[in-house]
């Protein structure tokens, strides 16, 4: 039974012999067992991850991306690019997602007008030039939302489908949209998002406490409302990871006393105000950052802690949920290549996570 299973698994790990040309026969029979590893549960995405040379390894589960040649001259921030003034409103035939700030950047064209044959890359070096998102932060949001719809990194997809279930992102309780069991969820509720601005109104400080509070409000207001939503370990995690997003992005410690402007521009617009004041100069919302903010939220009540199906409260409990073990970060670190990146702090962020 043992030697039955140990073949089986064997075979499961055997690459087709044209992938073995040019390619050791003994280093091709030393890596089997490691490919048929990853077959088994837990243990398998452990040593996926672990592997400093997974590329190399003729396992039937790699992808090799197919990648375009990194650009002359890596993404920068120009406060005078055109695209900030040149923004267009969405059309019938235009896709968006749940995502304010995705459509935003597709009303400005740091993505798509249409919103249509966007990849991973578009995404990355647009946070990076319109909201000053470090790229390994987008990165790893949009490689979560790939691996879970079981897409390769490389794929092309419509901003609506990003909040499609396969996706694993969009969530219950949001701060300006409808649970997506109760309608269209690509366009502002004016019901849910006037439940959060009465509490960012009353803030002195625009900060995790802050978006805290908002998040208590949204959830009390949306189960009376809709007595099937759900606040569960997604909702809890991939929210506190888009509060510290945006606080990285608009919050005050970023943009002091015109915070609440920028955000209602990106909320209720969809778009990035005229003049420089929201346009970004540098990275602010680092993946650090991002992580402190997410778990500064959730710390402002145990409320937002414990879900419908577990407790969410630590910087591990959020990493396990939005992506956690399940990401090739090698791959990550090509696609950042790819992008033009040469930002070192992203490359060790990313070697710092393989560790964790």
């Amino acid at each position: 039974m043992k030697l039955a299973l140990f073949a089986t698994l064997f075979a499961l790990g055997t690459a087709s012999p044209a992938t073995i040309r040019a390619y050791d026969l003994i280093d091709w029979f030393r890596d089997q067992p490691y490919c048929a590893l990853h077959k088994i549960p837990f243990l398998g995405s452990l040593v996926k991850q672990s592997a400093t040379r997974s590329r190399d390894k003729q396992c039937w589960w790699y992808h090799p991306l197919k990648l375009p040649r990194p650009p002359k001259h890596p993404p920068r921030f120009d406060a005078n690019d055109p695209r900030f003034d040149n923004f267009h409103r969405r059309r019938p035939t235009d896709s968006r997602c749940s995502c304010p700030a995705l459509n935003t950047l597709a009303n400005h064209g740091f993505l798509p007008y249409n919103g249509k044959r966007i990849t991973m890359i578009d995404v990355i070096v647009a946070c990076f030039e319109g909201f000053g998102v470090s790229p390994e932060t987008s990165a790893l949001i949009m490689a979560d939302g790939l691996v879970e719809s079981k897409r390769f990194l490389d794929s092309v997809f419509d901003l609506e489908e990003i909040q499609s279930e396969p996706f694993g992102i969009e969530h219950d309780c949001s701060f300006s949209r409808k649970d997506s069991s109760q309608g269209d969820i690509t366009t502002l509720d004016p019901d849910a998002w006037r439940v959060t601005l009465n509490v960012i109104r009353g803030c002195t400080r625009i900060d995790a406490e802050c978006f805290g509070r908002a998040r208590i409000a949204r959830i009390k207001a949306e189960r009376r409302r809709n007595p099937r939503t759900k606040y569960n370990k997604d909702a809890a995690a991939y929210g506190s990871a888009e509060v510290g997003m945006l606080l990285g992005v608009y919050g005050t410690s970023v943009r002091g006393a015109i915070a609440e402007y920028c955000i209602r521009h990106l909320f209720e617009q969809e778009r990035i105000p005229r003049g420089r004041a929201c346009r970004p100069t540098r990275i602010t919302s680092k993946f650090d950052v991002v992580m402190q903010f997410a778990v500064s939220t959730l710390k402002v009540d145990p409320m937002l802690q414990w879900t419908s199906n577990g407790l969410v409260k630590t910087r591990h409990d959020v990493l396990e949920i939005t992506g956690g073990g399940r990401i090739a970060l090698w791959d990550v670190r090509e696609i950042l290549i790819a992008a033009g990146f040469k930002d070192k702090d992203a490359f060790r962020t990313l070697e710092r996570l393989v560790r964790e």
